[in-house]
């Protein structure tokens, strides 16, 4: 492509303002909604999760005898950690937990985590205060310390370095501050936290192994150096079948599964996603046919001209160039329009993947998805750039010359009859893939009840506000 071939081009397409306005804005749509949705796959099933070694963390469920998955019992789960060789270190977590917090001020409700005291072990993070849990914490009767974190100690203590040791109320019960979270200690994702932690305190289960029917917990492991998901599984299901033999009234059917922190978050949303891909890959072919048959017309109208150009000396390979630039240039200013409405499509993909994925505000254009439109936007154009090219060979300059208008019908509406027939076809592979993405849909909404497709653009419920006097004078 030389520079008198894209000035040839522009000036075509400048000649033709409608053409090339429909051209450009049906690509834009089309290319814009399949980078959107590159966008947000890229995130949430190629894009490193935003932890230390993602690749290691992993998720063990209980499996029911319907094949189903259950959360797991502490005392079950402390036998699995304690006999494991691929385990480097694991802890349980709840989200149920919302105390409210009193003392002077108004009385608030806080999102609280309760953890295990290798949870922090296992997310990779450090004190900026004190210190995290200790193992005996884990026990009722222990648990009444917390961990704040980095944002309640800022906004409701002020940032008080001599916060460690002092009491808080949280529920009428009192519990010691012995430390404060780092700003970048990791969150867990909103599917497996309610939502971000304000407040961390020890799961608290009894004493006896009366816990061990209380499945009602989840499992967070970080796996050894070395060590994959089907080693961990053999070795999960030798602990299983020792503690089937060893509590055969509360573990007789005890089985569970270790599964990799990745596929778990999008196990909901992979199949959706994937369908939706589908969808908007197909939506691209069926612009491009589209863009392919307008140029074909165009052509058609510009049969003269070629006609002139081979008579002056230019040949085919000149001609299929010239045409050939021109589709790009279409391509690629089509691809900048369909890239603008990406951005602006960000904040609605944002609040979509905010429900599977920790990090879903940080969703932006990175170079991978950059180099995705630039790609497609040069496929389209090569896609829909061959139906004017593959007319060439039709041209007879002498007839076109002398009669104003003569191609080889035939072929021109065999063309013609292969671009409607190829648009029907990827219409109806649309529909279907529609039809998949709704049956995704429906699946999500049968794993999570609370999943709304219509409210993604809505807030987060805030819990209400509530005063609680007490007498207690603390914090």
């Amino acid at each position: 492509m030389t520079l008198r071939e894209l000035r040839i081009a522009i000036r075509s397409l400048r000649r033709a303002p409608g053409f090339a306005v429909t051209g450009i804005l049906t690509l834009a749509v089309a290319i814009g909604m399949t980078t959107s949705v590159f966008t947000v796959a890229d995130a949430l099933l190629l894009r490193p999760l935003p932890y230390e070694n993602a690749g290691r963390l992993a998720m063990i469920w209980g499996r029911s005898i319907d094949g189903g998955r259950d959360p797991v019992s502490f005392d079950d789960f402390e036998d699995w950690r304690r006999g494991s060789t691929t385990l480097e270190s694991a802890a349980l977590f709840t989200s149920y937990y919302k105390p409210i917090l009193t003392g002077p001020g108004q009385a608030e409700r806080l999102a609280a985590l309760l953890v295990t005291h290798e949870y922090f072990t296992v997310m990779a993070a450090q004190p900026l205060l004190g210190r995290f849990f200790r193992p005996e914490e884990d026990r009722d009767g222990h648990d009444n310390v917390v961990v704040l974190s980095y944002q309640l100690w800022r906004n409701r203590f002020h940032g008080d370095p001599q916060v460690i040791g002092r009491s808080i109320l949280l529920n009428a019960r009192l519990h010691t501050i012995v430390g404060v979270a780092r700003p970048d200690l990791p969150l867990l994702p909103p599917s497996l936290a309610q939502q971000p932690a304000q407040i961390y305190r020890p799961v608290g289960e009894p004493f006896d192994s009366g816990s061990r029917d209380g499945r009602h917990l989840e499992s967070l492991v970080r796996l050894r150096p070395g060590i994959s998901l089907t080693e961990a599984q053999a070795d999960l299901d030798v602990r299983c079948r020792q503690m089937q033999r060893q509590y055969p009234k509360a573990d007789a059917h005890l089985a569970a599964q270790i599964v990799g922190l990745r596929a778990d978050l999008t196990r909901s949303t992979r199949a959706g996603m994937l369908s939706l891909q589908g969808a908007v890959l197909l939506l691209m072919l069926i612009a491009c046919a589209n863009i392919a048959g307008l140029l074909l017309t165009k052509s058609n109208a510009r049969r003269r001209e070629m006609a002139i150009r081979s008579a002056l000396g230019a040949g085919i390979g000149q001609l299929a160039r010239m045409l050939l630039t021109e589709s790009l240039v279409l391509g690629l200013a089509g691809g900048f329009c369909g890239l603008l409405l990406t951005v602006w499509s960000i904040a609605a993909f944002s609040a979509l993947l905010a429900r599977v994925l920790p990090d879903a505000g940080s969703l932006t254009i990175n170079p991978a998805v950059l180099i995705f439109a630039i790609l497609l936007s040069l496929a389209a154009s090569a896609i829909f750039g061959i139906a004017p090219i593959w007319q060439l060979s039709s041209v007879y300059p002498d007839a076109a010359l002398k009669s104003g208008i003569r191609v080889a019908g035939d072929r021109r509406h065999r063309l013609r009859q292969c671009l409607v027939a190829g648009q029907i076809a990827l219409a109806l592979m649309l529909l279907v893939s529609v039809g998949l993405l709704g049956k995704s849909f429906l699946r999500l909404r049968a794993v999570n009840p609370g999943f709304d497709p219509q409210g993604v653009l809505t807030a987060s419920v805030s819990l209400p506000q509530v005063r609680y006097q007490s007498d207690a004078s603390v914090i």
